[in-house]
């Protein structure tokens, strides 16, 4: 038996063995460290956030970009806070920005490459706010908060 063992595991008796092992070996440990650096990356680490949003629930609110403007052009909600997502249909869009009236940026949806929806949390108090294409700033939504 242990005869058999070494005939196997010599590499200069079956090489095409040898290397069918050798390649698995290298494609599991390709594969598990592909696996640990998927895993050990950051979450949403280009979503930013200019006022802090507290911990709870939240409304959602759906932004779809196109290439002729934002749709909905005008969404409610209550003050609060609120989970903006952002869907890009242009294929080309930075993100979203929502800003106050006096046109003070408030948050930024950053849409990550090769994704083509996003999101971020906010909270935001009872007023009017405009959001607008971060790439096309004339295509522009409105988002009321009301109290």
């Amino acid at each position: 038996m242990a005869t058999s063992m070494k005939a196997i595991l010599n590499p200069f008796r079956r090489p095409v063995l040898a290397v069918t092992v050798l390649c698995l070996l290298v494609l599991a440990t390709v594969g598990v460290k592909a696996r640990v650096w998927r895993n050990s990356a950051p979450a949403d680490t280009n979503t930013q956030q200019l006022l802090p949003a507290e911990l709870g629930p939240a409304q959602m609110v759906h932004f779809t970009v196109y290439d002729a403007g934002i749709f909905p052009r005008e969404e409610r909600v209550t003050a609060g806070i609120v989970a903006l997502h952002l869907e890009d249909m242009s294929g080309g869009s930075a993100g979203l920005v929502v800003a106050s009236e006096s046109l003070v940026t408030l948050a930024q949806i950053v849409r990550r490459p090769g994704r083509w929806r996003d999101n971020a949390q906010v909270s935001l108090v009872p007023g009017r706010y405009t959001v607008y294409d971060a790439s096309r700033p004339m295509n522009r939504a409105t988002l009321i908060v009301e109290p």
